[in-house]
């Protein structure tokens, strides 16, 4: 089930340098239970075994995995591929068990990448990563790419963070590329591209307009089937009564947290799937089994 495959290694420290890592995963329901049945990678990247903390649903046991990227962080040079499909009747819910952190460049300013792709055919994909925090200088390109097929179900959320609170190191020169796209039996429901460039962008960052010295922003996604659109048109309405923000169009529910504190963050991410989750999974919320480890 496993492969481990070598690649050309790219370790030089010059503007050439280049290091891979690449996670390729499938889930399917086998015999009630949603099980991992394919998992190739190379490099510093892998799929911890899948956890059960939740009940059956309609027969199918969900699950929950870690994504686990040892380093913890991205170096000039870094580009990880990872790619996760659920197929029909599975129920995942993915994780990461910290921050993921992109260190600043040297003065070859190396782009560091990090593209994820998830398929979800007729089944349920939770994305809920930790925050990602882009370090003074460095030259991030992260991406985050949906396909839904069938009735599929999509629930995500992620948060950057802008410099490091500890040692007072603000973000205030390299570059931010953060792009999200989502399919839906094959339309298009969002193309999104954040572009940051610093210290010419600096006057947006600061902006009442822009970011308003804000330096957390995170974004959470929930899109389900055609024909669960009014009840997230209903559910929206209700959530924006509370306070948190969120715009519902196309059976796709959007919201934004924008401030200065990841614990913040976390919590509105979480009131948010609370009461998403239910709505589009049957399942109710629940502290990450990461979190209680």
């Amino acid at each position: 089930m496993t492969s481990v495959q070598s690649a050309p290694c790219g370790h030089e420290f010059t503007d050439q340098r280049h290091w891979s890592a690449r996670l390729n995963a499938t889930c399917a329901v086998r015999r009630g239970k949603t099980v991992l049945t394919k998992l190739d990678f190379e490099g510093p990247l892998n799929l911890k075994a899948l956890l059960y903390p939740e009940p059956p649903y309609q027969g199918v046991l969900p699950a929950e995995a870690i994504l686990l990227h040892p380093p913890g962080g991205l170096v000039s040079g870094d580009d990880l591929r990872i790619a996760l499909t659920t197929e029909p009747q599975a129920r995942l819910l993915v994780t990461t068990p910290a921050a993921t952190m992109v260190y600043g460049t040297d003065q070859y300013a190396v782009p560091q990448r990090q593209a994820v792709h998830l398929t979800v055919t007729d089944s349920v994909l939770e994305y809920l990563p930790a925050e990602t925090i882009v370090f003074d200088r460095a030259q991030a390109h992260l991406s985050l790419e949906v396909e839904l097929s069938g009735k599929g179900v999509f629930i995500g959320a992620e948060t950057l963070v802008l410099g490091r609170k500890v040692g007072a190191q603000p973000f205030t020169q390299g570059a931010l590329s953060q792009r999200a796209v989502i399919w839906r039996n094959g339309h298009l429901l969002l193309n999104e591209h954040l572009q940051l460039t610093l210290p010419q962008d600096q006057r947006l960052l600061a902006a009442n307009c822009g970011w308003g010295g804000a330096t957390v922003l995170s974004t959470f996604y929930a899109v389900g089937p055609h024909d669960e659109g009014a009840a997230l048109e209903q559910l929206a309405a209700k959530l924006n009564g509370q306070g948190l923000g969120v715009t519902s169009l196309h059976a796709m529910l959007i919201g934004r947290y924008l401030g200065s504190s990841v614990a913040t963050a976390e919590r509105w991410i979480f009131d948010l799937w609370a009461q998403v989750r239910p709505v589009l999974t049957k399942l109710a919320a629940r502290p990450l089994r990461i979190k209680n480890c």
